[in-house]
């Protein structure tokens, strides 16, 4: 006797369409949510672009887009955290000297940073002199 239960096999549809293992949890999976894309979740009935032909390989191709330019971004934003720390373990600890006076800036003290870089580019782009 057939019946019409349609067994779930478990992963959600975004880790079906992109052949990956899915742990299953609820409401979104962790492979998704590590990678940063929209998991489409694990409803029986299939999603509109779920149809095995154009639409699905759209579909994919967008997934496999958003994950490169994911993975791109969250590499570009370690290497910049980890340059950071190693520039802070580089610098040695600087003493500070309560009877010395503070370092005289070309530019007068109530300048405000904005106007002073203003000020550089300028200089740089042989405008002032």
């Amino acid at each position: 006797m057939a019946s019409d239960f349609r067994k779930r096999s478990g992963s959600c549809w975004t880790c079906k369409v992109r052949r990956k293992k899915c742990d299953e949890k609820q409401p979104a999976c962790d492979a998704c949510g590590s990678r940063t894309i929209q998991c489409s979740g694990y409803a029986i009935d299939k999603p509109e672009w779920m149809d095995g032909g154009a639409l699905q390989q759209r579909e994919l191709e967008n997934i496999q887009t958003l994950v490169k330019q994911n993975k791109s971004r969250n590499r570009k934003i370690y290497l910049r955290e980890h340059a950071q720390k190693r520039r802070q373990q580089q610098e040695p600890e600087r003493e500070v000297d309560p009877t010395s006076s503070p370092p005289h800036h070309q530019f007068s003290e109530n300048i405000t940073l904005q106007e002073q870089s203003e000020e550089e580019l300028l200089v740089e782009n042989n405008v002032l002199p």
